[in-house]
């Protein structure tokens, strides 16, 4: 699991997540699974996601991407001013986004993962208080927030 967190640090500078092949993978993705996309949001201060609304005939999921990292996870759709939305399993969407290199859809069970069983020892200190001030219990709580 600590490959999930490696290069979350602040030693150097993070990449960003290039918009224009997520938007190409969402809107890929949508199509094939009988969707479209009606919303795409980028990340605004204090979020760590950008987010892809896909409506469906039944529902709406959003697609989360890590605003530094090719890190992806399906969700409820956001809303305003919260620390995260529930993550949920979407599996003929999560298959065809992960056809999209270099994105990589990580699962629920990864992002529910508890933070004590991973190693956040390369974290640095300002990231250790966030997690602290912001009671970060999982992985996701680290890659997906509205806190950052």
């Amino acid at each position: 699991m600590y490959e999930l967190l490696s290069g979350l640090t602040g030693f150097e500078p993070a990449p960003r997540t290039d918009l224009k092949a997520l938007r190409a993978a969402c809107h890929d993705a949508a199509r094939r699974t009988g969707g479209q996309v009606v919303d795409f949001a980028e990340a605004q201060i204090a979020m760590s996601y950008h987010a892809a609304l896909i409506a469906y005939r039944d529902e709406t999921v959003a697609v989360l991407a890590n605003a530094f990292h090719p890190l992806l996870a399906i969700a409820e759709p956001p809303r305003p001013h919260e620390f995260r939305p529930p993550f949920r399993e979407a599996p003929e969407l999560a298959a065809a986004l992960a056809e999209h290199e270099p994105f990589r859809v990580l699962s629920t069970s990864d992002l529910d993962r508890a933070l004590s069983t991973v190693d956040i020892s390369r974290l640095t200190n300002a990231e250790h208080r966030e997690l602290r001030t912001w009671q970060a219990e999982t992985v996701g709580d680290v890659i997906f927030n509205h806190w950052d």
